[in-house]
């Protein structure tokens, strides 16, 4: 399953992203399950253990069954960058290899339109996320539909602010080998 987060800087999407990634991980505790997570960018390893992930190929090497966390997507799934025939089968595979591996995928975006197409159109929900008072509004919605959804209120808590590291960028993620490239185009099924 893929979710995305969306809005501007300073909208509480990572904040939205990672409080409910904590109140996921925290319900599968409660019922002794592990449930593996893995990021593109730091979280605190005291409340949400980790695998750091840098490049494509790491999603093949170290995901599976679990919580992949996923910020600024459309940095590594840019509309713009996936026009041509073979990056469009390379994402197309790749959503499909996550879903085999078993992977919860969450991921926030400022835009949308700015997310490669194939991520778009497999995305089960998404949240358009804006500051409110003292805190920040995530209104659900199913992107390919259009209908609305629940909405929710996420006060300014600082325990939520300290679940990962604001300040460091998110890695984008890199097709780092044609190695990667091969195995997406000729071995996935």
């Amino acid at each position: 399953m893929i979710g995305i987060y969306l809005g501007r800087q300073g909208y509480g999407k990572t904040l939205n992203m990672v409080s409910d990634a904590y109140i996921q991980y925290r319900a599968y505790q409660r019922m002794g399950v592990r449930l593996p997570i893995f990021s593109n960018f730091p979280l605190n390893q005291k409340y949400l253990p980790h695998e750091r992930i840098y490049t494509i190929s790491d999603l093949f090497i170290k995901c599976r069954r679990g919580l992949l966390l996923l910020d600024e997507i459309g940095a590594t799934f840019d509309s713009r960058l996936f026009s041509s025939a073979a990056n469009t089968t390379v994402s197309s595979k790749l959503i499909a290899y996550l879903r085999k591996r078993e992977l919860v995928v969450r991921s926030t975006s400022q835009f949308l339109h700015l997310v490669e197409k194939r991520w778009r159109d497999n995305c089960h929900w998404a949240a358009e996320c804006f500051p409110v008072g003292d805190g920040f509004v995530a209104q659900f919605f199913d992107p390919a539909l259009g209908t609305m959804g629940k909405s929710r209120f996420l006060m300014r808590d600082p325990f939520f602010f300290n679940l990962y590291d604001t300040k460091e960028e998110a890695d984008v993620l890199e097709f780092d080998d044609k190695v990667v490239k091969d195995y997406l185009l000729n071995r996935i099924h």
